[in-house]
């Protein structure tokens, strides 16, 4: 592990996409670089565990059954707004010049489908590396 991926050490990352292939693939690479995490997937498990639980980071898939990860952020930008600003969001849609406008405004991060495994290592420990203001609560 290197010096960047010690920063996902105990992070709790909530990983949220419809195919459980990408869930476990994302889950496994994420666990190798020291983070915890939480795989669900579907929208509504998503929303139910960030109601209850606290999560570092959450890795969204946008196009899902309903609800998809549109719902799915605009619940946190109601519930837990600061979050917001820790979620990278995952689209297959790569040629979706509105979607990727609407989500570069709002300052969250995003990859497209399919990414390599250092893409997300690099976008998931920058996102580790910000303040998290509920990590003492």
């Amino acid at each position: 592990m290197d010096g960047e991926s010690r920063s996902l050490r105990g992070r709790r990352i909530l990983v949220v996409d419809d195919s459980e292939l990408m869930t476990s693939l994302v889950e496994e690479a994420l666990n190798a670089w020291g983070a915890d995490v939480v795989a669900v997937n579907s929208g509504q498990n998503a929303m139910l565990l960030a109601s209850f639980g606290r999560f570092d980071l959450v890795l969204l898939d946008l196009i899902m059954p309903q609800p998809d990860g549109w719902a799915v952020l605009q619940f946190l930008k109601n519930t837990q707004p600061d979050l917001v600003q820790r979620t990278v969001v995952v689209t297959a849609d790569r040629y979706d010049g509105k979607a990727v406008g609407v989500l570069e405004r709002d300052g969250i991060a995003h990859l497209s489908k399919p990414f390599m495994l250092e893409e997300l290592r690099k976008v998931v420990c920058r996102l580790a590396s910000l303040p998290n203001p509920t990590a003492a609560a």
